[in-house]
């Protein structure tokens, strides 16, 4: 989120203007980091170095957080889902098959609560039961694992590596995982939007201000 202040157009425009305000333009490397126009001071660098790993701090915090309360629903949900099923009419031997099911489902449920890493591998048990897994758990199960995608995710941002370290089993299914890709971007464009917004608050300071007109003079 710290590249996307620096970068985010509408910040440029708006900094523009308030910098023409005041009488003098900036040159093009006013939003350069690190600009050899006005290289920061070391007390600037360290404070720029602290804040950057803050935020990926806090980033990080945040991701998990999205990955526990998704997988928390999902699991409240698929245990829920289960109390639903109707075993009225069914011979002995279904019944059985029916009480097991439920029962590993449950297991399953409570492992999920416990653990959120576990999601993925919900997910792949729980897939050939038919149209129990299109069940309501179904969408916050699916999201719990695009959050850990989106988490696993390096410098490069290769979204499909990301997918086959946290879900192996699912790349091999086309529409499941294409249903997670869907998902995934849709997290992303949650974080860029989230980005853009606090890119809102990158205003010069008056010392990037008077270092600018030093120049210029």
């Amino acid at each position: 989120m710290a590249a996307a202040s620096s970068g985010d157009p509408h910040t440029k425009v708006r900094c523009n203007k308030m910098i023409a305000r005041s009488g003098f333009t900036p040159p093009a490397s006013f939003f350069v980091k690190s600009s050899s126009a006005c290289p920061p001071s070391n007390a600037a660098a360290s404070h720029e170095a602290k804040c950057i790993a803050s935020t990926q701090a806090y980033v990080h915090g945040m991701l998990t957080t999205c990955i526990w309360d998704a997988a928390q629903k999902a699991a409240c949900m698929l245990w829920e889902q289960t109390e639903q099923v109707q075993d009225s009419g069914s011979v002995p031997e279904q019944l059985v098959e029916l009480a097991v099911i439920k029962s590993q489902i449950q297991s399953l449920s409570m492992d999920l609560c416990q653990n959120a890493v576990v999601a993925a591998n919900v997910e792949a048990w729980i897939c050939d039961l038919g149209d129990f897994a299109k069940g309501p758990h179904s969408m916050p199960l699916r999201d719990a694992i695009a959050w850990e995608v989106v988490a696993r995710l390096d410098e490069s941002r290769n979204i499909d590596r990301a997918v086959q370290e946290v879900c192996p089993d699912l790349c091999a299914d086309q529409t499941r995982r294409s249903a997670l890709l869907n998902v995934v971007h849709k997290n992303l464009r949650q974080l860029v939007c989230m980005g853009a917004y606090l890119s809102t608050y990158a205003v010069p300071s008056a010392s990037m201000l008077g270092a600018v007109k030093k120049k210029r003079e």
